[in-house]
């Protein structure tokens, strides 16, 4: 920290290394704060009115260090926060739906393989069984009298070959699991990425805003269209949007034979095709997408 020169009104924000590095990198991108990750742990922003600090650490660290005020945000998965018992400490700025593959929350399960002596569709809670646990402290909210060892890794296959009868571990998908022989044996908890904090602060609250506006920005794109004037109120008519449509009076040219104007529309994507097919129909001309960086309602 010493090498980086801290001012009075800097913000020192803690995101996640490993599988939510590079999404966390493309989101925060879109905010105008690039990071050029390369050997340091710490990387300096200077923007307009705001200076910030990044700090590129371990999710299972970040909550510690945003509890001690090595931080003053972070992102990182809610799992974690529960496995440090900080989840009564720290406050949630936001959720941030997003993880490695999805855009929704990934799930805490215990798992066993499938066909050993303990797929019985409940827990065997018992001295003589062993866990192999990602997170040993959610795993003891289960199981109180089985021994957990914590996990270094690999705990799919380790419990696959019948090392351990447990395993306590994040599931995004369920396809490995799956591929892995293993089954669901208990939904422990669903985890999504936050944005945390000891403390709600305005610009905080700010910076969470911006975040959840790239990702709802995601699902979105300016539709841009020409339309004869006499179309006008027809094509609104199918025209579904966050706001308003505006509309804007092209000027009139020799070669146009008849007086146009230009519509411009936010629409869900996946609404896209169907509505240029209907719009095409319509006499719309021009038609053109542009993605969105973000959106803040």
């Amino acid at each position: 920290m010493a090498r980086l020169k801290l001012k009075k009104d800097s913000i020192i924000l803690a995101i996640p290394n490993g599988s939510l590095q590079e999404p966390t990198l493309r989101i925060l991108e879109k905010i105008s704060i690039d990071i050029s990750v390369g050997r340091k742990s710490m990387y300096e922003i200077n923007l307009e009115g705001l200076h910030l600090i990044i700090r590129l650490m371990r999710p299972q660290s970040i909550p510690i260090t945003v509890l001690k005020g090595k931080a003053h945000l972070g992102i990182t998965g809610w799992d974690w926060v529960v496995e440090n018992k900080t989840d009564k400490k720290l406050k949630v700025i936001t959720n941030l739906l997003y993880s490695k593959k999805t855009s929704g929350p990934v799930n805490i399960v215990v798992v066993c393989r499938a066909g050993s002596q303990v797929d019985k569709n409940r827990i065997i809670d018992t001295k003589s069984k062993t866990v192999y646990a990602e997170y040993p402290k959610i795993a003891k909210m289960v199981f109180k009298k089985a021994k957990i060892i914590f996990s270094h890794g690999s705990t799919e296959a380790e419990i696959s070959a019948g090392t351990y009868d447990y395993g306590v571990l994040l599931t995004e998908t369920g396809e490995s699991l799956e591929a892995d022989g293993l089954k669901i044996v208990k939904s422990i908890m669903e985890s999504s990425t936050v944005l945390i904090s000891k403390e709600e602060k305005e610009e905080y609250k700010t910076i969470g805003e911006l975040l959840t506006g790239v990702l709802k920005g995601r699902k979105y794109e300016t539709l841009k269209m020409n339309v004869p004037d006499g179309k006008i109120s027809d094509i609104l008519k199918i025209l579904p949007s966050l706001g308003g449509p505006t509309t804007t009076k092209l000027t009139n040219t020799e070669n146009s034979a008849e007086n146009r104007s230009a519509i411009e529309v936010v629409v869900n994507k996946s609404l896209i095709p169907s509505l240029v097919i209907k719009l095409r129909k319509m006499g719309a001309t021009g038609i053109f997408t542009q993605d969105m960086n973000m959106l803040l309602e």
